[in-house]
Formats: C-alpha cells, structure tokens, sequence
C-alpha cells in the first residue's frame, strides 16, 4: 500500500515536471510572438498617451494650511475658524478646492486648478493671502482670549501637472501587459482544447 502510495506520487511529479517542461517548450517556440504582442501593445499605449486629445492638460496648486486657534471662555482651544466654514467661503469667492484632511480639525487643503501654470500658482497664493488677513482681522477681534496663534502655512505651495501625457509610462506598461496576456491566451488556449478533446 505504501509503495502504492509512493509510486502515485512519483508519477504525479513526474507529469508536473513534464508538464512544466512543456510550458517552458511552448514559451520558447512561441517567444517571437509573445515579444512582438508586447511591443505592439505597449506602442499602442504610448502612442494612445501621447496623441489622444482627451482633456487639456491642467496645472494643480495646492498647500495645506494651519488654521489659528485660542481659548475659548470654556478654557477649551478653539479655531479662529471652523475649516468647513472657510473652506464653503474660499470655494464661492476663488472658485478652488477647499478640503479639511480626514481626521483632523485645524487643517485645510487647498487646491486651484488652471490650464496655465502661473495662473494656478497666482490663484493659491491670492486665496493663501486671503486666509491669512481675514484671520488676522479674527484674532483681533479676539483680543483678551488667551493663547491666540496665528494661521500659517504647514506645506510650502506646490504645483504638478495633471494631463494624460503624465501617466504615459503606466498606459505603457498596461499595453504591455496586455500583449503578454493575450499572446498567452492565443498559445495556450489552443493546446488545452486540443488536449481536453483528445482525453474526451
């Protein structure tokens, strides 16, 4: 019973072996075809990336500000400002992102978008300075309240570039992927229905 047991898992390791030989055999004969399903995939994407006329490109602005905050009469700290409240304001008078970060109170992230890159860059700076003076103007208002700071910049402003040409090396990379998967299905697809009729 053992040397049955034995011998059954011989032959089983032995079909795996064979049938992992023949996979590497396959592969080998049908390496020009998979190469060249993978280069026309991945020029496919390039070429898809680079003329596609799509959305024009557009240049983001965007830093992540600190909001101010003092004692309140409850001894508690507050903000000069809740960030929904200003964020509903900044949205309405500059037409820009205005978010508070998950998970945080006295933080908000601002962002303007616009197809010339100074001009998002002019808009974020304009909305940073606007932030800036009407808190000054809250916490003079404040006076008397104790421990008052001051709104400030946590993140420098910073601007990327959001258009299709960014994302040219992953379009180029699924293209390629592609060409793999379906170089393989056109090899292997063939030879397991082949396979599967003949047992039948």
């Amino acid at each position: 019973m053992i040397s049955d047991k034995r011998t059954k898992l011989s032959e089983e390791d032995g079909n795996n072996e064979t049938s992992i030989l023949d996979t590497m055999s396959t592969i080998k004969n049908h390496l020009s075809l998979i190469i060249s399903s993978t280069l026309i995939f991945a020029a496919a994407g390039f070429i898809y990336a680079t003329f596609h006329p799509g959305k024009p490109d557009v240049y983001v602005a965007k830093a992540l500000i600190e909001i101010g905050r003092y004692k309140n009469s409850l001894d508690d700290i507050a903000v000069l400002e809740p960030p929904a409240d200003l964020a509903a304001i900044l949205q309405k008078k500059f037409d820009i992102t205005a978010n508070p970060p998950r998970g945080t109170y006295a933080l908000i992230e601002i962002q303007a978008s616009n197809g010339d890159q100074a001009t998002a860059r002019q808009i974020l700076q304009t909305s940073i300075e606007f932030i800036e003076q009407r808190h000054r103007n809250l916490a003079d208002s404040f006076k008397g309240k104790q421990n008052i700071t001051k709104t400030q910049l946590v993140s420098e402003p910073e601007v990327s570039l959001k258009s299709l040409k960014s994302k040219r090396p992953l379009i180029t990379l699924i293209g390629a992927f592609l060409g793999i998967l379906i170089s393989a299905l056109l090899i292997f697809t063939p030879q397991h229905t082949k396979k599967r009729l003949s047992s039948d």
